[in-house]
C-alpha cells in the first residue's frame, strides 16, 4: 500500500497518474486492470482477473484515499 501511495503521482503515457484520487476511474492502474487487449495480470501468469465487484471495492477504495 505505501508503495502504491508514494508513487501515486507518476505519470503514464496518456498522462494518467498511477492513482487519481480526484477521479479514480481515470487512474492508470484501474486502466491497466480493465485492458481487455493487455490485462492486467498477463493472461500468461494464470492469475485470475479481478471480478467486477472486486474492481468496483478498489475503485472506491482509491476515491478514499486508500484508507
Amino acid at each position: 500500500r505505501q508503495i502504491i501511495f508514494d508513487n501515486r503521482n507518476r505519470v503514464f503515457g496518456g498522462g494518467e497518474k498511477l492513482i487519481d484520487f480526484d477521479r479514480p476511474e481515470q487512474s492508470y492502474l484501474l486502466q491497466i486492470l480493465n485492458d481487455n487487449e493487455e490485462p492486467m495480470p498477463p493472461v500468461r501468469s494464470n492469475i485470475p482477473r479481478l471480478t467486477t465487484d472486486e474492481l468496483k471495492t478498489f475503485s472506491q477504495w482509491l476515491s478514499l484515499g486508500l484508507p
